[in-house]
């Protein structure tokens, strides 16, 4: 889910309005502040890649969006994996399955 999200997006303003009408959004300002403070890489910015490493390894267009959400589930499941070699490796990879 937080991988859709735009990064200009004010989540806390939005889950607090949400919650006016569902109580069940009370308790998400909270979750996506400690997502936050983890230092833990949940946007596309933060990727170890560029869509500009995307494009020199020859991954362009729709091929390359699709490929950078595949980048950000992989490395929000494995943290570890956010460096340039394996994001590359990984890339052209997923690529080929595009």
């Amino acid at each position: 889910m937080l991988s859709r999200l735009p990064e200009a997006l004010d989540y806390d303003a939005a889950a607090r309005t949400l919650a006016l009408a569902d109580p069940r959004w009370n308790s998400q300002p909270a979750l996506y502040a400690a997502l936050r403070l983890s230092r833990e890489p949940y946007l596309p910015a933060q990727l170890a890649v560029t869509s500009a490493e995307l494009t020199a390894a020859h991954i362009r267009g729709g091929r390359q969006a699709w490929v950078l959400r595949g980048l950000l589930d992989a490395v929000i499941a494995a943290p570890q994996i956010n460096f340039p070699e394996a994001l590359l490796a990984l890339a052209k990879t997923l690529a080929g399955q595009a």
